[in-house]
C-alpha cells in the first residue's frame, strides 16, 4: 500500500536495496520498486541465488532479495529492547540531593520519604523553594521529551539530552498531545513538590490541576519568552493572539522576576483556590503553603539587594492577574491583565492587600 506522499515527505533508504525513497510501502521503508518486485515474484515460482550477495545496492539477486523482504517483515512487529536508563547528572550539589529523594516519586511510599536538605545555607533557609524548583527542572525536562518523542519522526536523543533538538511548528494534534502530557507532569510535580497534595480526593487534585494549569502555561511562556527572546520583545508566530497574550509577557518584563520569584509565583498560584468549592483539608493547606512561601521570600531578600516590599507587591500582582477569574470570559480576563498591567508598571500600589494569617498589606 502505498502512502500518500506531501510537499515535505521525508527521504528515507531503501531497507532492502538501499535506494533513496521519500514514501512507505508495505508498511515499512522500502521503495516502490521492491514492492512491486514482492507482490510479483510470490507468484512465481522460486528463485536460486547466483551468488551469495549481501544486501544494500549490491543486491543484485531475486531470491537474496525476497529473503531480505521476508526478513524485514518478521522482524517488524518485535520489540525492540530498550537500552539502561543512563544517569542524570547534576550540576549542583543541592539538586543532586534533591533529585536523588525524588526518584522514587513513582513508587508505593513516596510520600513516606523524607527529603534531604543539604547543608547549604540556601537550602536550610528556603526549602520549599528548592524543593519545588527541583520538581520544576524535573518536570521541563520530561516535557520536552515526551513533546519531542511524540512527533512522527523523533529527533536523536542526543540531541535532546544536549539541548540541541529542532524546532517544530505546532499543529492541532501536537498541541493536543503536549496539552495532555501537561496535565501529567503538572500532577507529577505536585506530588514531588507537596507531599499533602496526594491525600486529597481525586476530584479536588483534578480540580486544582485543571485550574492551575492555563495559569501556569502562560505564566511559564511569558517568563520563558522573557529569558530567552530577549533581543525581540514583540516577536510573535500567532499575531492573533496579540490583543489577548501581549500583556502576560509585558507584565512578566516589568514585574522582571528572578528564579526563586518565578518558582515562586507557580506556588502562590497553584494554592489560588478561589472559586473551587474547596474542602476544609484543601483550604488548611492553602494557607499553609502561601504562608510558607512568604516567609522564605522574607528569607530570600534578607540574604540579596532586593526590597521586600518594593518587590512583594508586584508578585502578588502577578500572581492576580495571572491567575484566571471563575467563569470569566475572555473580556473581563483582558480586563484583568490591563489593570495589573498598569498597577506593575505604577510600581505595584493598587492599595492594601489581604496577605494569608489576617494580614494586610499597605
Amino acid at each position: 500500500m502505498l502512502m500518500s506522499q506531501g510537499a515535505n515527505a521525508v527521504i528515507r533508504d531503501c531497507l532492502v536495496c538501499g535506494s533513496r525513497t521519500n514514501g512507505v510501502h508495505l508498511g515499512v521503508d522500502v521503495c516502490r520498486a521492491c514492492a512491486v518486485f514482492y507482490r510479483r515474484v510470490m507468484r512465481k515460482k522460486q528463485k536460486t541465488c547466483r551468488s551469495l550477495c549481501s544486501g544494500g545496492r549490491t543486491l543484485n539477486c531475486s531470491k537474496c532479495r525476497l529473503a531480505r523482504l521476508q526478513h524485514i517483515f518478521q522482524t517488524a512487529g518485535k520489540t525492540v529492547v530498550s537500552s539502561p536508563v543512563p544517569v542524570v547528572h547534576c550540576a549542583r550539589e543541592d539538586d543532586r540531593i534533591i533529585l536523588a529523594s525524588m526518584s522514587g516519586c513513582n513508587s508505593k511510599d513516596r510520600y513516606a520519604t523524607q527529603l534531604t536538605i543539604a547543608s547549604t545555607q540556601d537550602q536550610q533557609s528556603t526549602p520549599l523553594l528548592a524543593r519545588v524548583r527541583a520538581a520544576y527542572e524535573k518536570m521541563s525536562y520530561g516535557r520536552l521529551m515526551g513533546e519531542l518523542c511524540a512527533r512522527k519522526i523523533a529527533p536523536s536523543p542526543m540531541c535532546i539530552s544536549s539541548a540541541k533538538h529542532p524546532v517544530y511548528p505546532a499543529t492541532f494534534g501536537t498541541m493536543h498531545h503536549a496539552n495532555r502530557l501537561l496535565i501529567a507532569c503538572l500532577a507529577e510535580f505536585a506530588a514531588c513538590s507537596f507531599p499533602e497534595f496526594n491525600g486529597l480526593d481525586d476530584s479536588q487534585r483534578w480540580a486544582v490541576l485543571a485550574k492551575f494549569m492555563y495559569a501556569f502555561r502562560t505564566l511559564d511562556n511569558s517568563f520563558r519568552a522573557s529569558r530567552h527572546l530577549a533581543d525581540w520583545p514583540n516577536r510573535l508566530i500567532a499575531h492573533s493572539f496579540d490583543h489577548k497574550y501581549v500583556q502576560c509577557r509585558r507584565i512578566v518584563e516589568r514585574a522582571n522576576p528572578s528564579e526563586e520569584e518565578f518558582i515562586a509565583l507557580l506556588i502562590l498560584l497553584f494554592w489560588t483556590t478561589n472559586g473551587l468549592s474547596s474542602s476544609d483539608e484543601l483550604t488548611r493547606l492553602s494557607d499553609m503553603y502561601r504562608g510558607q512561601i512568604f516567609q522564605e521570600l522574607h528569607t530570600y531578600y534578607s540574604y540579596g539587594s532586593r526590597d521586600t516590599l518594593g518587590r512583594r507587591q508586584p508578585l502578588l500582582t502577578c500572581s492576580k492577574v495571572f491567575d484566571p477569574p471563575p467563569n470569566a470570559a475572555g473580556r473581563k480576563t483582558g480586563e484583568s491583565m490591563k489593570e495589573g498591567g498598569r498597577a506593575v508598571k505604577a510600581g505595584g500600589r493598587r492599595g492594601p492587600i489581604d496577605l494569608p494569617g489576617g494580614g494586610r498589606m499597605p
